[in-house]
């Protein structure tokens, strides 16, 4: 079974709020960086049930001094597993990973 590697939504999601906490950037912090007007969708990165959207991870990796796809920590799961439920392919999550994946190997060509 071939391996594709894709981005941990929920190992990212602690992975950021580490990195902000290291920062000392308090959530009111990053909502104002990031332009939202509520901090739930933050909430939502730390839980892992979306990510960062591209813009708001290069405002970050900026803020943070790092290379933007060290905010995101990868999983290796067989594409098999990833492709084979219909429904998980056209979930709105499935499809935003893809577009970060397609992004990230544009990004490293």
């Amino acid at each position: 079974m071939k391996k594709t590697e894709s981005i941990d939504m929920i190992a990212t999601g602690r992975h950021l709020k580490k990195l902000f906490q290291e920062a000392h950037l308090r959530t009111i912090d990053i909502q104002r960086l990031a332009c939202l007007s509520y901090p739930q969708s933050i909430y939502r990165w730390y839980r892992g049930e979306v990510l960062p959207s591209v813009d708001h991870l290069y405002t970050f990796s900026r803020v943070l001094g790092m290379h933007m796809e060290d905010l995101l920590i990868p999983s290796v799961e067989s594409s098999l597993h990833v492709t084979s439920d219909p429904k998980r392919r056209q979930s709105a999550p499935y499809r935003r990973l893809r577009r970060f994946q397609s992004l990230l190997s544009a990004s490293a060509d």
